[in-house]
């Protein structure tokens, strides 16, 4: 199967950085946590973008893009799930993923979140993950199964639970019915992708 790879897709070829700095936030637990932020598009597309980046010595080479039901504006603040990510040494990455097939915004997204996170933390392999729950999880679907630029997904569906689904094929997955962890479910996919195990 040819899956979709947007570093030859005419659409994505000129990304734009417009933000870039660092940030400190403190959580309501009284956290203090600094990042790397970055903000950016596509020139002539309508696809923004964002990347919270964690401190090098903290890295543990891997990204959580998070999509949502709906293009969002930028957010500046640290939530959850991007708290979640930096606590855990990953970047966190979301895009507007806006156009005729959202997927491919995400693909070029998370393309690009690689291609910096390399460029700043070395050239060692980077793992990526996409999640999304209720209609969000049928935009991380169609994007596990038409592209490679993930290595995992975690897909939470209304009254279905989560979906594990392999970048490398869908043939393998496990069903979990019921309400879903994120963060127990985010730590499980990344330590199964890691080790090379498929489930049963």
């Amino acid at each position: 199967m040819n899956r979709y790879d947007p570093r030859l897709d005419p659409m994505f070829q000129r990304p734009v950085i417009d933000v870039d700095e660092w940030r400190e936030r403190f959580l309501p637990d009284g956290t203090r946590i600094l990042y790397r932020y970055m903000q950016g598009g596509f020139d002539g597309t309508g696809v923004r973008f964002s990347f919270l980046l964690p401190e090098k010595d903290r890295c543990a080479r891997r990204f959580h893009q998070c999509l949502t039901p709906a293009p969002v504006p930028q957010r500046e603040t640290v939530g959850r799930e991007a708290a979640f990510a930096l606590r855990s040494g990953a970047l966190y990455v979301e895009s507007t993923q806006e156009g005729e097939s959202p997927w491919k915004a995400s693909a070029a997204t998370a393309d690009m979140a690689r291609r910096k996170a390399k460029e700043i933390y070395g050239p060692s392999r980077f793992y990526g993950y996409v999640y999304g729950g209720e209609g969000s999880a049928h935009r991380a679907l169609a994007c596990i199964e038409n592209s490679s630029a993930w290595d995992g997904a975690a897909l939470m569906m209304p009254g279905t639970g989560a979906i594990l689904f392999d970048a490398g094929g869908s043939d393998s997955l496990t069903l979990k019915d019921g309400a879903v962890d994120l963060p127990r479910t985010l730590t499980a996919l990344e330590d199964w992708v890691e080790r090379g195990v498929r489930p049963s």
